[in-house]
């Protein structure tokens, strides 16, 4: 008995032996450490990978890992090592399996004009963290009307329009712009937002300007005429202050095209206000510039409940 459980030992040592791990995600540029616990005896590490995209670094028994670019589908890492049991040498292996991380990007502008000998920058922002300075590539315009070049400089050449699209070594998408060349290039002219907004005391109004014809790099400021009524932001955001009127201006490329809205912040509490000063038989002085057409509205709330409170 105890012969027969030696030789199937025996048979089991000579097996070569394979452990393999799921290991997850591998982000390109990020560096991801991997270990054997070599007991004593293990000897003669051998370290491989079948994607070229993926390399490895250290010595002995772990190597850090790194994806230098994207890759679709996995990656196998393999450490084989010997060992002896008694007199006899063995053999081990290890694997690591890894899929990569795919890092989408969002281009600015979409749209873009140009003149003869002009130049502009394309942009780009990712979703997610990245770990390496991305390596983008531009392809599919016609180089007869611009030039692209690796840093994403748009040089216009001569009249006409094409498109570029933009891909980046994190990720799978891609992105286009559509690039408009002209000999004389004219900025945008029109710009229009609502004539006129109303709010509260506190509130805010997002305004969202519509720009003919379109540029995403267009330079758009706001102002306000009385920043004690309304407040704006650089992304045009209005906020009440206090109640009064103010004028909110959005100008395009330093004045070239304006448009103007009038916005008029009330004080929600002026209605109530006013009912209580009849009730109470003061005379509260009710201004339409104030209350901005609400003075109706007031004295008709006033009335009723005053009525029902004689009655």
């Amino acid at each position: 008995m105890n012969k027969l459980i030696l030789i199937v030992m025996a048979i089991c040592l000579n097996v070569q032996i394979c452990k393999a791990y799921k290991n997850g995600t591998l982000w390109p540029g990020k560096v991801v450490r991997l270990d054997v616990d070599a007991s004593a005896g293990y000897f003669n590490p051998q370290w491989s990978v079948n994607n070229p995209t993926v390399s490895l670094s250290g010595s002995g028994f772990y190597r850090n890992v790194t994806a230098d670019r994207y890759f679709g589908g996995t990656c196998i890492i393999t450490c084989s090592y010997d060992y002896y049991v008694g007199t006899s040498k063995y053999n081990r292996t290890v694997t690591w399996e890894y899929d990569c991380a795919d890092n989408t990007f969002t281009l600015s502008p979409t749209n873009m004009n140009i003149g003869i000998g002009k130049s502009k920058a394309l942009s780009w922002t990712f979703d997610w963290a990245t770990y390496k300075v991305p390596a983008m590539q531009f392809s599919g315009y016609d180089p007869s009307i611009i030039d692209v070049s690796p840093d994403g400089t748009v040089l216009g050449k001569k009249e006409g329009s094409t498109t570029v699209y933009a891909s980046s070594d994190l990720g799978s998408n891609k992105a286009s712009c559509v690039v408009h060349v002209s000999e004389a290039y004219v900025s945008p002219v029109t710009v229009t937002i609502p004539a006129e907004v109303s709010l509260e005391s506190g509130g805010t109004y997002q305004f969202l300007p519509t720009v003919t014809p379109e540029d995403d790099e267009l330079q758009i400021t706001w102002t306000t005429e009385n920043p004690e009524v309304a407040s704006v932001d650089n992304k045009g955001k209005v906020t009440g202050v206090s109640t009064g009127v103010t004028i909110i201006t959005v100008s395009i490329n330093g004045g070239l095209a304006e448009a103007y809205s009038i916005v008029k912040v009330r004080n929600g509490n002026l209605e109530i206000k006013a009912w209580l000063a009849i009730l109470c038989g003061s005379q509260p002085v009710i201004k339409t510039d104030i209350l901005f057409g609400y003075h109706f509205k007031v004295i008709k709330f006033c009335i009723f409940h005053f009525y029902k409170e004689v009655v």
